[in-house]
């Protein structure tokens, strides 16, 4: 009888998250490339093109402008929103950093080496390949209203998406390590697998809270540039912002879920090979036999924190925070 427990081409497995990432991006990034830059080959309809409304604020010396309520809570927003995302960032890399730390070979000399490597070739990947690319629509209008009162808004956004994306990479190099495959008897194999399995769930709440956190601070940017505009034209701006945030809350949870759904698969499979190689008799303190057959709740709840960037992007089109 073969034996149940193995698996072909583990060495290309434990990189199927990487590339299941990489697609969603590299998808992302070619239609929006395309979609910005117009469709038709004169380049009739691109972002460069776009017409906002005046406003009246712009022409008005910067002494001599009035701050509205609107306006000044909505930099208060934008500031509660910055903090929450700063601490979604250290979370979200501390998290991938630990993870990591654990699943490396630590009997070795080397093991520092090979953390600065893993740490650096997840930064280099990060800042070459996973650099997010601003709509051209959100920064003229960034640059049209807030940029005006703060100059330094473009460094501030830049600085958290790419403090963002390197987090969001450790992470992804987290899960990617979860797959390494076990070594020893089926017991040593299911105990790997069973603590790899405990700790992805908390990869998804770090990258929920952390792709969350990045939508929200988008959204509350989003509804800042909205108040230096009024009647019609507030209106107006408000349908091109909701677009360009739910855009985003999509691409997140597209990058979370690609993340995700293929590291659970194949660590509870393994966890299935595992506990029937074994024949155990008697679940181990460390095992939960729930884990291999969960019901619809369970799996509604990862669901829900896979789509929760996608509903934060939705919600936060539908009400205004201030």
């Amino acid at each position: 009888m073969p034996r149940v427990s193995k698996f072909t081409l583990p060495k290309l497995v434990i990189a199927l998250p990487l590339v299941s990432a990489l697609l969603v991006m590299s998808i992302a990034a070619v239609t929006r490339d395309r979609l910005e830059k117009g469709i038709s080959a004169t380049g009739c309809c691109n972002a460069g093109r776009l017409h906002l409304p005046d406003i009246a604020a712009t022409k008005t010396p910067a002494q001599q402008r009035t701050l509205t309520p609107e306006m000044y809570a909505s930099r208060l927003n934008f500031i509660a929103a910055v903090q929450i995302h700063i601490v979604a960032i250290i979370a979200a890399a501390v998290v991938g950093l630990v993870l990591m730390y654990k699943k490396l070979n630590l009997g070795t000399q080397s093991w520092p080496v090979r953390i600065a490597f893993i740490i650096g070739i997840a930064s280099l990947f990060a800042l070459l390949l996973l650099d997010e690319q601003p709509s051209p629509a959100l920064e003229m209008l960034e640059a049209r209203t807030v940029a005006t009162e703060f100059p330094r808004v473009h460094l501030l956004r830049f600085a958290m998406e790419q403090s963002t994306v390197v987090a969001a990479t450790m992470l992804v190099a987290a899960a990617s390590l979860l797959l390494l495959p076990p070594k020893g008897d089926p017991l040593a194999k299911l105990k790997a697998t069973s603590d790899g399995y405990h700790r992805l769930s908390y990869l998804l709440n770090a990258g929920t809270l952390l792709l969350g956190a990045d939508v929200l601070t988008k959204a509350v940017l989003m509804q800042w540039t909205e108040s230096y505009f009024s009647g019609a034209d507030q209106k107006s701006i408000h349908t091109l912002t909701e677009r360009i945030v739910a855009g985003w809350g999509v691409y997140d949870s597209l990058l979370l879920a690609a993340t995700y759904i293929p590291t659970a698969l194949i660590l509870k499979g393994r966890l299935k090979a595992w506990t029937a190689e074994g024949q155990l008799t008697e679940p181990p303190t460390w095992f939960n036999p729930k884990w291999l057959a969960e019901g619809p709740l369970a799996e509604l709840g990862r669901i829900a924190a896979i789509l929760a960037p996608f509903v934060i992007g939705q919600a936060a089109s539908a009400l205004r925070l201030t």
